[in-house]
């Protein structure tokens, strides 16, 4: 009953924002941020939210910000959590794409990169992908380093590289690390 009444209650305010000609990225932080908090929602139900948030914005040209980004992430995280890593890999590279893309406007916060690449990382992983896994790592932490930014994603990065020089016996380079 209550995953209705949030489907509902999202395409009214959806309908409304869309009749008064506004764009509706303005609150959508709000409700993605809902939705990825909320337990009583099953990953179908999110899912199906997501995606139709997401048609809905098809016909918006205003597409180039971190809303939209964390928009197509919460898509790829959903689909990562239902097992679908290649769908998750591809929401999570065009997440990075919208922020990269629009890098230097104010509507795009670059410090949402490193977790956007750690998180592809994780997909890379769940797909036995090394090369690929390591790679989003090293962009991971590359982009926090440039945005002299750390945050959790960003030390995991530190870590996988470290684990990984370990084990390959090149100590200099995990010390450097």
């Amino acid at each position: 009953m209550r995953q209705k009444a949030f489907i509902l209650i999202s395409a009214v305010l959806l309908f409304t924002a869309v009749l008064q000609g506004q764009c509706p990225l303005g609150n959508l932080w709000a409700r993605l941020v809902y939705l990825r908090e909320s337990k009583n929602l099953s990953p179908d139900m999110k899912l199906k939210t997501l995606l139709s948030i997401l048609d809905s914005l098809s016909h918006f040209n205003n597409k180039d910000d971190s809303t939209y980004s964390f928009l197509l992430a919460r898509i790829g995280k959903t689909y990562y959590d239902q097992g679908d890593f290649i769908t998750a890999v591809r929401y999570y590279h065009q997440s990075i794409d919208v922020l990269i893309r629009n890098a230097g406007k104010p509507s795009v916060n670059l410090t949402h990169l490193p977790a956007r690449y750690y998180y592809l990382a994780l997909c890379f992983a769940a797909l036995n992908s090394v090369g690929e896994k390591m790679e989003a790592f090293d962009s991971c932490l590359t982009v926090s380093t440039r945005l002299d930014y750390v945050d959790r994603s960003s030390l995991v990065a530190v870590q996988t590289w470290v684990e990984y020089f370990f084990d390959v016996g090149d100590y200099q380079r995990c010390i450097d690390y």
